[in-house]
This record gives structure tokens, sequence and C-alpha cells, in this order.
């Protein structure tokens, strides 16, 4: 996959939001330290075919809201076995240069449920804060229907 902003044109783009503070306690990441949350929790691919014409997957993009602040950077996306959906040398970062988004092409070809890592790092303290929003690709869902 190009990381080409020009190429994108061939893919749908499912954009995703993600908030992460510095919390002390209580949080969900970064021995509860810090709470993230998506705005899309679980990121739902249905059926390949309803895709627009020609378009060979979803870019599944994570961006930093803009009220989180600048010492959270995106440092990287890492996944469990995504059954070949995601490839690694599909992941990459948009023009930004602020480190705040990464996108992964999801190819939607298997069925199944994986976890999509995507490491922030709280430039403050160097900690590493991982957000894992859960991806669902039901590529077949209503063909019979």
């Amino acid at each position: 996959m190009s990381t080409d902003p020009q190429t994108k044109a061939e893919f749908e783009i499912v954009e995703t939001e993600l908030s992460v503070a510095y919390v002390k306690y209580g949080g969900n990441s970064g021995d509860g330290q810090y709470f993230f949350a998506f705005s899309n929790q679980h990121i739902h691919v249905r059926n390949r075919r309803s895709l627009p014409p020609g378009c060979e997957g979803v870019v599944m993009r994570f961006r930093l809201g803009k009220h989180v602040p600048a010492n959270f950077v995106i440092t990287g996306l890492v996944s469990t076995n995504s059954m070949g959906n995601l490839l690694p040398e599909s992941i990459y970062r948009s023009l930004d240069t602020q480190c705040r988004d990464i996108e992964v092409l999801n190819q939607a070809t298997q069925p199944g449920i994986f976890n999509v890592g995507i490491l922030v790092t709280d430039l403050n303290t160097g900690v590493l804060v991982f957000c894992d929003p859960q991806v669902v690709n039901s590529p077949g869902e209503g063909d019979n229907c």
C-alpha cells in the first residue's frame, strides 16, 4: 500500500477519534494512571461488497482528539492475529507531522474479531499508554439475506 495520500481514493476511510488523559488513579491503561476512550469502541467492517466499486478495503484512521494535550503522541500500531486482514506494510501515518494519527488498511477479506493496539506515549513522563479498540470483520454479512 502506498503512503501517497492521492491513492487513498481507492479505499473507504473509517475515522476513529482517541481521547487520552492522565488521571493518576483509576485509569484503564499505563498502570492505571491513564484513561483512554475511542469515539467508536468497536469498529465493524461489514460486507466488503458494500464498499464503493474498485475499493480494495477500509483504511482505519486513528486520530488523537484536538482536546488531547500535545504531550501525547501516537508512536505505533500493533495487532493480534488479524487473519491476514492487516498487513504490516499497510501501517502508515498521514501527512500529520505531529504524530497525532496513524492509519492501517483493513482488507476485510476474512471474518473475525481482533484487537488493534494504538501505542501512545506521554512525552512528559515517557509512559507508554496502550489503547485497544476491537475490530470486527464480517465480510459476508447480509450476502444471503
